[in-house]
């Protein structure tokens, strides 16, 4: 889709994704400046005011569902990428969110992981956009590829490109987190989804992926390589798009597919945990819509996802869990009598990304649990491997023999995405299973394990918690993030014993 385009109001900026070069130092007074008032957009509130509204007018996005979760849009100079960018605006437009964060590749620093500002405001011509301190500090306590900025935000972009757009865009209240990333390996993307969605689960939050696509193309190239990079992303799956993208498989004359192919990547994996989530590509252009040179340019891109946080929790259903018990049932025998593994539906809410453990009785007795309670699958084919692993596996017991198959029952624990636990001693026994995060050791107890080891309270909980952790009792106290999960529990053994 062409989007309408202004006459130029601004000096030329495309891009500015230039070598990695050295950070400044944040300002004492932790007022992060505006670095591209006057290059990237007008420096004047008025004129910058206008140039923004102008901009959204002329969009005309479709009608799109109240539930936005998160998007893609460009930080190019306003002239370049603005009439793309303000078709995520337009969508957006009035709605109220409680926190916005902003994943951005770094072009000036470089860097792996991520680094986030933690305190204060940024300043644009249209005022302070504050900091959420308590949220920032959470993802840099909680994410061990996080740490606090060190200056390396200080002559970014692709962050600040975005805020006047949000400050005219939104309905007041709102605050920010900013993520500012380097290399990022597939695991840490994973988290950091699994993190947003742990907030998103008790507020409105918007996820907003900054990135630019194909960088010094021909424009020919450029909408070939474009609409091949919006397309993977529109499919969903981090791991294809991730492989679509990388550098290797670059075609003569395209240095990138998207500069904020990491942030993008990460987007995917916080939509994915909702199960339910639709994709509209909303924008495309590229720099010779507003240059007219089309020997070299940079291809923009704008799309927005919903989904419904109250479906992505919803129970499963009889029918899945039937289906599970199912599958639990085949991949035992198969494992144990060394037979091809059964072929696994994700259909429905088999689809969905859960964690999940298998846990196996005999004679009272537990046989066997093996589990993963990160969202790192989708269900079924999770249940599956599970089954097989905890039937051969498990270290703490021999291999399950064919012989006793017959005498073998099981449980299965589906898990719920991570929820902010705030308060700890808000827990409920019997109900949460907890996940603590401190200093860069962490514990994970289900919510089996209080009845199973006699604990009464919620301190004994947290303190066991603790100890799982490698950390002394009381240490949940002060410094740690906990997150909270339930887990659905069914399948023959769930009036017996038993769990890891």
């Amino acid at each position: 889709m062409r989007a309408h385009w202004l006459a130029p109001i601004l000096p030329a900026v495309i891009c500015g994704c230039g070598d990695a070069g050295t950070g400044g130092t944040p300002p004492e007074d932790l007022l992060r400046p505006p670095v591209c008032a006057g290059t990237f957009y007008p420096a004047d509130s008025a004129s910058l005011a206008g140039a923004v509204d102008s901009l959204m007018a002329a969009a005309d996005p479709a009608s799109l569902p109240a539930e936005i979760i998160s998007a893609v849009v460009p930080h190019a100079g306003y002239i370049y990428s603005g009439a793309t960018a303000a078709f995520l605006y337009k969508a957006i437009e009035g709605r109220s969110f409680d926190r916005v964060y902003i994943l951005a590749p770094a072009h000036r620093v470089g860097f792996d992981g991520l680094r986030i500002p933690t305190r204060g405001s940024y300043l644009t011509p249209l005022g302070a956009v504050p900091i959420d301190t308590a949220a920032a500090e959470r993802l840099v306590l909680s994410h061990p590829a996080a740490r606090s900025d060190g200056g390396e935000n200080a002559e970014e972009h692709a962050i600040e490109v975005q805020l006047p757009f949000l400050q005219r865009s939104l309905a007041p209240g709102w605050e920010l987190v900013p993520v500012l990333m380097g290399w990022t390996d597939e695991n840490s993307l994973a988290l950091l989804g699994e993190l947003l969605f742990a907030e998103a689960c008790q507020d409105r939050i918007l996820v907003i992926a900054s990135s630019d696509l194909s960088h010094y193309p021909g424009a020919a190239l450029a909408e070939t390589a474009d609409s091949m990079t919006m397309a993977m992303w529109a499919r969903g799956d981090p791991l294809a798009f991730l492989d679509a993208t990388a550098d290797s498989r670059l075609p003569e004359g395209l240095d990138t597919y998207a500069c904020g192919r990491f942030p993008m990547a990460a987007v995917l994996y916080y939509n994915r945990l909702y199960g339910n989530v639709t994709t509209d590509i909303i924008a495309m252009s590229n720099s010779s819509y507003a240059s007219g040179d089309t020997n070299e340019v940079v291809g923009y891109g704008c799309t927005v996802a919903c989904g419904d946080m109250e479906g992505a929790l919803e129970p499963l259903s009889e029918q899945a869990k039937r289906d599970l018990c199912g599958i639990v049932e085949s991949s035992l025998r198969s494992a144990v009598l060394g037979d091809d593994f059964p072929q696994v539906s994700i259909e429905g809410q088999l689809g969905r990304y859960r964690g999940v453990f298998v846990t196996y009785i005999e004679d009272g007795r537990l046989r066997g649990c093996i589990g993963m309670t990160r969202p790192v699958y989708r269900l079924g084919p999770a249940a599956a491997e599970m089954a097989r692993a905890a039937a051969l596996e498990d270290p703490r017991f021999q291999p399950v023999t064919p012989s006793e198959l017959d005498g073998i029952s099981y449980e299965i624990s589906v898990l719920t995405p991570l929820r902010l636990l705030e308060d700890p001693l808000s827990v409920r026994l019997g109900t949460d299973g907890l996940l603590m995060i401190k200093n860069g050791a962490s514990g994970v107890l289900l919510p089996q394990v209080p009845a199973e080891a006699g604990w009464n309270t919620a301190e004994e909980f947290l303190d066991g918690l603790c100890e799982k952790a490698g950390l002394p009792a009381g240490a949940w106290r002060a410094g740690a993030t906990i997150y909270a999960f339930e887990a659905e529990v069914f399948g023959p053994s769930v009036e017996g014993a038993g769990s890891p």
